[in-house]
């Protein structure tokens, strides 16, 4: 009986959140409806767009999510959970050739640094990429010191982190904005619809110091 009474308790407060928002909209349309105060009009017209514009994002995000739980429902990842590292790591660098990265180098072996992988960005960026071929997702220490090799031996470069089996809410925290990730997921979407992770946008001049130094000197 107490378990009823919580599980209850709890359903009933988004109803309760609903009821109050619907009553307020409701306010707001009553109002708006006898006036003539073109500054309420407006507001309302911007509520509107507003929130058509906050729907048709929610509906987006929640497209994207359900397409990508669906490729994933129907992508055999046997063979990735087969794999030794090295042999994952191979897959992975013929994944990133793939998608049109240049100077894909393996480098991963003992005394690597935490880096696997050496590329370079579709857009001329330097990559370094890190592959995680465990049986458990990457827990927040192994991003920590992914992010400690970034931030020195490959300052510059942007960090991908690849996981077979993903990674653990407080890893996802604790990378943050430092790399990008690659979960079981995108995985799933890089093998089999081709579509690699999205890197955060940059300017191909800021890559190549020499280059934006050239184009400094020769603009006139």
């Amino acid at each position: 009986m107490p378990r009823f009474r919580k599980r209850r308790r709890w359903s009933s407060r988004p109803r309760r959140g609903a009821g109050t928002g619907a009553a307020l909209l409701l306010a707001f349309a009553v109002a708006v409806t006898t006036t003539d105060n073109p500054w309420l009009w407006a507001a309302a017209i911007l509520l509107v767009v507003g929130g058509l514009v906050a729907a048709g994002m929610w509906v987006l995000r929640a497209a994207r999510v359900l397409r990508a739980r669906w490729v994933l429902a129907r992508t055999d990842m046997r063979r990735i959970d087969g794999m030794s590292g090295v042999e994952f790591e191979r897959l992975v660098a013929d994944l990133m050739r793939d998608s049109g990265y240049r100077r894909v180098t393996l480098v991963g072996r003992a005394g690597d640094g935490g880096v696997d992988i050496r590329a370079e960005t579709p857009d001329g960026r330097p990559c370094a990429v890190q592959c995680k071929r465990l049986s458990r997702a990457v827990q927040p220490n192994d991003v920590r010191a992914f992010l400690g090799v970034l931030s020195t031996s490959h300052h510059g470069y942007l960090g991908v982190f690849v996981a077979a089996n993903g990674f653990t809410e407080r890893a996802a925290r604790e990378a943050a904005d430092g790399m990008t990730l690659v979960d079981r997921t995108a995985l799933a979407l890089w093998l089999t619809r081709r579509q690699p992770p999205q890197l955060p946008a940059g300017d191909r001049a800021d890559a190549r110091p020499w280059l934006s130094r050239w184009w400094r000197a020769h603009r006139g």
